[in-house]
């Protein structure tokens, strides 16, 4: 037996104790998975693919009072404009899309990695682009806009309480 089987079968034992598991009515195969993901979304997989995935909305149907609009913007990864225009006119694009919702969205949520490497001038950029906004924004930390200096931008801009 190799090392790594060794190591395996050892976290195997340590990890998987016996008579614990996930509960089965939760698991789906890969198969199923993939199967209802082309029934319910093929367009959408199409559409979302087919020029990067920076916005997305989402209607609420069955909310607790009323319906609620959300748009959700992610992983834009900005480099200075200087250094990559591309990232930074689809930002604005999804910035523009974003204020243009009819009727208009009652929050933004950035899914994270806003900077491409978490420096300062980058995070400022992306505050700069996303200012056109103008419905409430929440951020969430992505690895990139944190690992430059821990956080400390980041929070300088988005660590407020709301």
């Amino acid at each position: 037996m190799s090392e790594l089987d060794r190591e395996r079968r050892e976290m195997a034992a340590v990890l998987q104790q016996p008579g614990i598991g996930p509960d089965p009515k939760m698991q789906i195969t890969r198969r199923t998975f993939i199967h209802r993901s082309c029934l319910t979304g093929a367009a959408t997989v199409a559409q979302t693919f087919a020029w990067w995935p920076l916005i997305n909305t989402i209607d609420i149907a069955y909310a607790a009072d009323q319906p609620f609009k959300f748009a959700w913007i992610s992983d834009t990864h900005l480099y200075p404009e200087s250094v990559n225009t591309r990232s930074v006119e689809k930002v604005k694009r999804a910035a523009s899309e974003v204020q243009a919702m009819n009727p208009p969205a009652d929050f933004l949520i950035f899914g994270g990695d806003l900077a491409q490497l978490g420096r300062a001038n980058e995070l400022a950029l992306g505050v700069q682009l996303l200012s056109e906004i103008k419905a409430r924004k929440v951020f969430i930390p992505g690895e990139h806009d944190w690992y430059y200096d821990m956080g400390a931008e980041w929070r300088k801009h988005f660590d407020k309480p709301s």
